[in-house]
């Protein structure tokens, strides 16, 4: 990267405090049960992990809106939770947060996602999930739309996150999808579903390489492969451009019209992957809601996932640390 082009990229970050991005998709509770294992049980030859600390984090969309607060923007949250527990754990994250605005809806008998994971040593052994994932009803769906519809006037970009967790059901995304169009707000998709045509209208996607390949058939093994899963995606999702994350090889953007951009990780060390998508799609939207290039965008996403994979956990990014990083390119 020239001198000129972190110049330029630090001075949008300078201005995330100024994007406003609202946040739509499927809500979850990760926790962290760091505990330990010394000894194997005589009953069956399987670990005994001794219970530790647990640590209760926002994941999913909330997540996204949480590495998107950290950035220094303003978002706006919309989800739906259940009435249990990992709800009332939920809804009290985004107290502390003076930049962050929640609007759950909720969906009575319907349990929040919640995934407890089992960490010892620094390594995950085990992940329980509780969750249901058909798709939510006619009734809570309106809810959710109306939100979207009384808020998005007010935003600079809309992200919607598909974790498949039955919030964004197709009739849903026609739904919010014209109504940011129509308000002339960009709309960002992370997306879950090999169906890409239920994201039609949207400015961009930012499936991982697996993703892409389920969704295309095409398997990603260079620059070549994952541009031609990119042209493929445009034509049958019928949105304005692509990026393809693919872990330490990078990602790569593909736009209607252009050459492909293909962005090599800078990443200094790789410590976890959980949640590193949703930072990404929350530097894409805060570069978006300050700039219209795509290409900047990428550009400083890539730059903060490779931040993001060094840190334990469902972890964010600071501004300072994107600054920093831009500093020493």
């Amino acid at each position: 990267m020239s001198p000129d082009q972190t110049k330029a990229l630090s001075a949008l970050v300078q201005k995330f405090s100024t994007a406003r991005v609202l946040c739509l998709g499927d809500v979850m509770l990760d926790s962290f049960n760091h505990g330990s294992v010394d000894r194997i049980s005589p009953e069956r030859p399987v670990p005994v992990f001794n219970a530790g600390q647990v640590d209760d984090i926002p994941g999913g969309a909330a997540n996204v809106a949480r590495n998107v607060t950290a950035l220094g923007a303003y978002c706006t949250l919309i989800g739906v939770l259940g009435e249990d527990a990992a709800a009332g754990a939920m809804r009290r994250s985004p107290e502390a947060d003076p930049h962050l605005m929640a609007r759950f809806v909720v969906a009575p008998g319907r349990p929040t996602t919640h995934k407890v994971r089992f960490v010892a040593g620094g390594q995950h052994l085990l992940r329980l999930d509780s969750e249901e994932t058909g798709p939510i009803g006619a009734d809570i769906a309106a809810e959710v739309v109306k939100i979207v519809r009384d808020a998005i006037a007010g935003h600079d970009v809309l992200i919607l996150s598909d974790y498949a967790k039955g919030v964004l059901t197709p009739a849903l995304l026609s739904e919010v999808i014209a109504l940011a169009r129509g308000a002339g707000v960009p709309v960002i998709v992370d997306p879950k579903s090999c169906d890409l045509a239920r994201y039609a209208g949207a400015t961009l996607l930012t499936p991982n390489a697996l993703e892409a390949e389920r969704a295309t058939g095409i398997l990603i093994h260079d620059d070549a492969s994952a541009a031609a899963a990119g042209q493929a995606m445009l034509a049958e999702a019928g949105v304005g451009a692509v990026l393809v994350t693919r872990g330490a090889q990078g990602m790569s953007l593909i736009e209607a019209s252009g050459a492909p951009l293909h962005l090599h990780s800078d990443a200094l060390d790789v410590f976890d992957v959980v949640g590193a998508g949703d930072t990404v799609i929350a530097a894409l939207a805060c570069v978006t809601a300050v700039d219209a290039r795509l290409s900047d965008a990428a550009a400083c996403a890539n730059i903060a996932a490779g931040i993001v994979v060094g840190k334990r956990d469902t972890a964010t990014v600071a501004p300072d640390e994107v600054l920093d990083r831009l500093a020493h390119l």
